[in-house]
């Protein structure tokens, strides 16, 4: 978490850096807010996450498309308890370090947009249970899809929606009937879009 949350801040500086005002050039950078739902290897407890980072687009106005870069992670835990082993905690992990291309209509202040690329994308699964623990963790190349819209409000404030899709096949076994190997550490995520543009 600690790594994707760095990554986010990096590039949010690096957008500020670079987002003067080259004629021609644009940009998005929006924070993501919302929910990612993951496979049956999740369920039941895990299966739902909050997921956070950023969306990010930049290009030159002439562009058909502009460059994306997008920086996500999700997590949730449980805590569960066992008269044989007392409290023990899972937790699971996904993360996402996606590039490709977005195309961005502008229709007044409504810019809706679809997008698409490959990204490294990983999960890590953790269990700590009395006085041990074990953790998997892994990522692999994937792909990615996303679509939505947003409102530019004002000269630079930007407000909406984003919907997107990640599939990518990472190796969390940890042996004795732990975890699983193939397992997607993509899914479906939905979640609300803050941010500016120039």
């Amino acid at each position: 978490m600690r790594v994707a949350t760095a990554a986010v801040a990096v590039l949010a500086a690096a957008a500020l850096t670079f987002s003067p005002a080259r004629a021609g050039f644009d940009g998005e950078v929006n924070f993501f807010l919302g929910q990612k739902s993951l496979d049956d290897f999740w369920s039941p407890s895990l299966d739902t996450q909050t997921e956070f980072g950023a969306v990010m687009s930049f290009g030159q106005d002439d562009w058909p498309v502009n460059i994306a870069a997008d920086v996500l992670t999700s997590g949730k835990g449980t805590t569960a308890y066992d008269p044989s082993v007392g409290s023990s905690t899972t937790t699971g992990l996904t993360f996402e370090i996606d590039a490709g291309v977005r195309k961005i209509w502008k229709a007044g202040q409504v810019r809706p947009y679809i997008g698409g690329g490959v990204g490294v994308i990983g999960a890590a699964l953790m269990f700590n249970f009395g006085f041990d623990s074990v953790a998997a963790i892994d990522a692999t190349l994937g792909i990615w899809a996303d679509t939505g819209v947003f409102f530019r409000l004002g000269s630079h404030f930007n407000i909406g929606l984003d919907l997107r899709y990640s599939s990518a096949k990472v190796d969390l076994d940890l042996g004795s009937g732990i975890g699983a190997r193939d397992v997607n550490a993509g899914g479906f995520s939905c979640g609300l879009l803050l941010g500016f543009g120039w």
